[in-house]
């Protein structure tokens, strides 16, 4: 259900076109996962996110939006620069999350659950019993691992996990974080954009970062390589922890909103 849009996806959305532009911002934990983040031309902290495109004159390069909103390559290799900004249809989620129109054209949905800011680790909280897979990113050119991190409860009935920030120095706001050192991110709702006239919605936020487009092991590059790609797998991984988290989260005590 969860995909990366292409460029003619992209190019064809109204929301895109007469609305807003393509520029996207990175979650807290989107930045401890590995995503860089950027003051652009108009000092708007931005972030790259993939587009699912390969490129036409070279297979191992990636099409990506960059911090100014234009497309670029990558190669599919690069793990840090570019981020995941997921899309789903709109029509497929719309009975079962929380939205509001802006007007004919657009509408805002939140849907599902997912790590985003960055806090103090909580004095009291409990087990919930309940785990979530994540992508975590020690090495440059090794391939993406994905461990288990257990969700957690504070005494105020908000959710957390634990997750160790890897990268020499990495700053979130104005938190300087050391290699390996373990942060506390609270598990959010997902908040979309929607453009109505193609029934797609879109993070408003990219979410994830830390993964290659798709890890080279001995396996020519292909054009048409997105269902075998790293982005893929993390997306199908993501899609599974949305649906543990909501689970967890609207079975019991929704998340406090900030």
């Amino acid at each position: 259900m969860l995909r990366v849009l292409t460029k003619k996806e992209l190019e064809n959305m109204k929301l895109f076109y007469s609305y807003i532009n393509y520029l996207s911002c990175p979650t807290d934990y989107a930045i401890a996962s590995g995503a860089l983040d950027f003051l652009n031309n108009d000092n708007m902290l931005c972030s790259c996110y993939y587009v699912n495109d390969t490129s036409e004159m070279d297979y191992s390069r990636i099409v990506y939006l960059d911090q100014e909103g234009d497309f670029k390559d990558i190669n599919k290799l690069d793990r840090f620069l570019c981020g995941i900004r997921p899309s789903l249809e709109y029509s497929k989620v719309k009975d079962n999350c929380d939205s509001l129109s802006v007007n004919r054209d657009i509408s805002v949905m939140e849907y599902g659950y997912f790590p985003k800011t960055l806090i103090e680790k909580p004095k009291r909280y409990e087990d919930t019993g309940e785990s979530i897979i994540l992508p975590c990113t020690k090495n440059m050119f090794g391939n993406t691992e994905y461990k288990e991190f257990y969700v957690y409860k504070d005494k105020f009935g908000n959710y957390f996990v634990e997750y160790p920030v890897y990268g020499m120095i990495t700053r979130i706001r104005d938190k300087y974080i050391h290699d390996g050192q373990k942060e506390c991110f609270l598990i959010e709702p997902i908040r979309y954009w929607v453009d109505l006239n193609s029934d797609t919605a879109i993070t408003q936020d990219v979410i994830i970062g830390g993964v290659p487009y798709k890890y080279y092991c001995d396996i020519p590059y292909e054009y048409d390589d997105y269902d075998e790609s790293d982005v893929c797998r993390t997306l199908e991984i993501v899609e599974s922890d949305i649906k543990t988290l909501n689970k967890l989260i609207e079975g019991d005590i929704k998340v406090k909103r900030k």
